[in-house]
């Protein structure tokens, strides 16, 4: 019921065709109203993940809601623990709103289990807050452990909490907007090494520009958030939420605008992708052994790191000649 009044709301607000799919799916998590050539044009530019409520998403609303209420508990200690209650309370409101998808329980568990861990001195650890979420996700509904959602999530964020450190102190910079590119930039990489094998299992396909898409696209959607946020805040306003939609509705168009035109690019998804759940074991075998030469270089761990590569691309072949 919410989420048609939001709906209709919006389509009051002006929002239209694919502009009103894009802003349903990024607030309420509804993707009925995207049209085909827009999941399309999100699907070869290596967007996709965008319009699926996750991390990002409620990350950003993480972080709006503290944003607001710590000066409230800055100017009375005690009131830390109401207002992280009232921010934990906001966050599973949300995650009802949106169904209860898996990646939204992932993500609201793990800000859940951050926020929490705010009471005490010691810094969570973020693959065990990330393990705990997997735990009680499991522990409720077992099946979830064989939906794609699930498994692309926790791929994502366990390669990005796990590689993307490595990968910035690759490249130390001192200038503060190199930092952010290449933090975005590594963030991408590890994101994408986390998920391309089960992309390629479940959906045969890979974005190749899927780089420059996030370097867009990610900025694009933290705005089209705050907007979004803002323009609700605004509902007893009348005049100022029509402003605000007016500038959400220009980001989306924007945003697609962009995305379109990276589609079009030539080469711009490898289609027809056959592989099997051995070559996905094989390929994150390899990385992880890659992952350990690279943090020591040792003769055991380069004939470990090699040795996988070989048998990976030996048992990809022969498969491959057996078929043909």
């Amino acid at each position: 019921s919410v989420r048609n009044q939001l709906k209709e709301r919006y389509e009051q607000l002006g929002f239209k065709e694919d502009e009103l799919g894009v802003i349903t799916a990024l607030t309420v998590g509804e993707r009925e109203e995207l049209s085909e050539d827009i999941k399309e044009t999100y699907s070869v530019s290596g967007a996709s993940h965008v319009l699926a409520l996750s991390g990002l998403h409620i990350g950003l609303l993480y972080a709006i809601m503290w944003m607001v209420l710590s000066p409230l508990w800055k100017w009375r200690r005690r009131w830390k623990f109401p207002c992280l209650l009232l921010v934990l309370a906001l966050l599973w409101g949300f995650a009802g709103l949106t169904g209860f998808s898996a990646s939204v329980v992932r993500s609201v568990i793990m800000f859940s289990l951050i926020g929490l861990s705010t009471l005490t001195q010691e810094r969570p650890h973020t693959l065990n807050t990330l393990a705990t979420a997997a735990f009680l996700m499991l522990l409720i509904r077992p099946m979830w452990l064989f939906e794609v959602g699930f498994q692309l999530s926790f791929a994502a964020v366990a390669a990005i909490v796990w590689l993307q450190p490595s990968l910035v102190a690759l490249f130390p910079s001192r200038y503060w907007l190199v930092r952010k590119v290449r933090d975005l930039l590594c963030v991408s990489v590890a994101a994408q090494l986390g998920v391309a094998p089960l992309i390629a299992l479940y959906f045969h396909s890979f974005s190749v520009y899927f780089l420059f898409t996030n370097l867009w696209v990610i900025p694009m959607v933290s705005l089209v958030m705050y907007v979004a946020v803002l323009m609700l805040l605004l509902w007893p306003f009348p005049i100022l939420q029509q402003a605000v939609a007016s500038i959400g509705n220009y980001l989306i168009c924007m945003q697609d605008t962009i995305l379109e035109y990276i589609s079009s690019w030539p080469k711009a998804s490898i289609n027809s992708i056959e592989i099997d759940v051995m070559e996905v074991v094989g390929f994150y075998l390899v990385v992880c052994l890659f992952y350990r030469f690279f943090k020591k270089h040792t003769a055991g761990r380069t004939l470990c790191a090699l040795g996988s590569l070989f048998l990976l691309l030996s048992y990809h072949l022969l498969k491959a000649r057996l078929l043909f």
